[in-house]
C-alpha cells in the first residue's frame, strides 16, 4: 500500500504510530504519547503539506489509537496499515516513508533498522539508553517527577 501511495504522486509520506508499547505481560500506556495529541499533530502535517498522505502503522492492538488519528483527517489522505503487516512488512513500509513518529515500542526499533527519519517519543523510560543509534533518529522526551523507573 505505502509504494502504491509512493507510486502515485510525490506527496509525502508521513507516518505515525500511535499505539504500541502492549506486549503479553503488559499494557504500558505511560509509554505512549496521547491519541490525541498524534491525531493533532496529523491535521498540523497536513495542514502543512497539502498533499500529504499519513500513513498509520501499528499491531492488530492499536486500532484504538490509530481510529482517533483516522477521524481526525479526511479518509483520502490516510492510508491505514495498523493490523494489516507483518514485521517485515512494516519495516518496508516504514522504510518507503519519508518520516515517522513512533512511540518507545517495537515498531521504534523496527524503523531503527532503516534509513528514515524518525521521532521517537518517549515517557518514563530513557532514551539515551534505549533509542536506537542512527543519524536520523530524534527522541523526545520530557522527564517528569515522578516518574516510574523501568
Amino acid at each position: 500500500m505505502v509504494r502504491a501511495a509512493r507510486a502515485a504522486g510525490a506527496a509525502p509520506l508521513l507516518g505515525l504510530a500511535p499505539g504500541g508499547a502492549r506486549n503479553a505481560k503488559a499494557e504500558l500506556a505511560q509509554k505512549r504519547w496521547p491519541a490525541a495529541r498524534y491525531a493533532e499533530l496529523a491535521v498540523r502535517l497536513v495542514a502543512r503539506h497539502p498533499n500529504a498522505r499519513v500513513v498509520l502503522i501499528g499491531g492488530p492492538a492499536d486500532r484504538g489509537e490509530a481510529d482517533a488519528v483516522r477521524a481526525a483527517l479526511p479518509g483520502e489522505r490516510v492510508v491505514d496499515l495498523v493490523g494489516a503487516t507483518s514485521i517485515p512488512e512494516a519495516r518496508a513500509a516504514i522504510a518507503a516513508l519519508d518520516v515517522l513518529v513512533v512511540n518507545d515500542s517495537a515498531l521504534m526499533h523496527v524503523a531503527g533498522t532503516t534509513d528514515t527519519p524518525t521521532i521517537a517519543v518517549f515517557g518514563p523510560t530513557d532514551p539515551r539508553t534505549l533509542c536506537p543509534r542512527r543519524p536520523g533518529v530524534q527522541a523526545v522526551w520530557h522527564p517528569a517527577a515522578p516518574t516510574p523507573c523501568y
